[in-house]
């Protein structure tokens, strides 16, 4: 019975959220490519998109402690991180250049792992230069701090969205420094900039039933992998494209 109330409402397993969270990551990416910066479809799609990150942090450290091989689970972000990063050169280059622009996700997500290894291990001071690193790549430190958040209330259910609540305040003054106008108009584009991290903070700690997904888990794990490079090759080609 306890069960049962504790699962009451919970409706979503992680496969679900995690294909609403690369939807919207897809929808962010071709507003930040094709879109005119600051028009109203723009920041509709770039700031939905805004959900996909603390969802997938949340998940990392989920995997980390609950992975039956964290070798192989390592060995896998590594992986589609070094495919990744040349869709994502061609997808958010500049012009035809391929000059470095950032690190895709999927290493941010990698360096992410390391440090939770290091935190784990007490290793303080690569713990500190990892997320340093974070700053070169996409999503930032921001990144860092929401899976060291998320690790610390792993356990402690309550303090969840108290978590997604402080990840959304970077996003908060973000918005609030990024916009014009009267006080009370910058609120308003700040709070909408932080919304859906917030959104995510809801669907995680009141609709996340725990569970991993359906019998097709294993086809779902691939394809968020794959996923990622295929759209970013997909969209940078369509870019490259436009500018012939």
């Amino acid at each position: 019975m306890e069960e049962i109330r504790r699962t009451k409402g919970k409706v979503l397993n992680r496969d679900q959220i995690k294909y609403i969270a690369v939807i919207l990551m897809a929808l962010n990416h071709i507003a930040n490519i094709f879109l005119k910066e600051g028009t109203v479809p723009f920041l509709l799609l770039r700031n939905l998109g805004y959900f996909t990150a603390p969802v997938m942090c949340y998940f990392l450290v989920e995997g980390y402690y609950y992975t039956h091989s964290r070798k192989q689970y390592g060995q896998r972000l590594l992986l589609f991180a070094l495919l990744s990063q040349s869709p994502f050169q061609i997808a958010f280059g500049e012009g035809q250049s391929w000059r470095l622009v950032r690190g895709n996700m999927i290493l941010t997500l990698f360096i992410c792992f390391l440090i939770l290894v290091c935190l784990d291990e007490r290793h303080v001071l690569p713990a500190a230069a990892l997320i340093f690193l974070t700053a070169f790549c996409d999503w930032g430190m921001s990144a860092p701090l929401m899976v060291i958040l998320f690790r610390n209330s792993r356990m402690n259910q309550k303090k969840r969205m108290r978590d997604f609540f402080i990840a959304s305040l970077v996003l908060f003054e973000e918005g609030y420094m990024e916009a014009a106008g009267a006080a009370g108009i910058r609120i308003l584009y700040a709070f909408w900039e932080c919304s859906a991290v917030l959104l995510a903070g809801i669907v995680i700690v009141y609709l996340y039933n725990g569970e991993k997904g359906s019998s097709g888990s294993e086809f779902s794990r691939w394809f968020f992998y794959i996923f990622y490079p295929a759209h970013l090759l997909l969209l940078g080609v369509m870019r490259l494209i436009m500018l012939v």
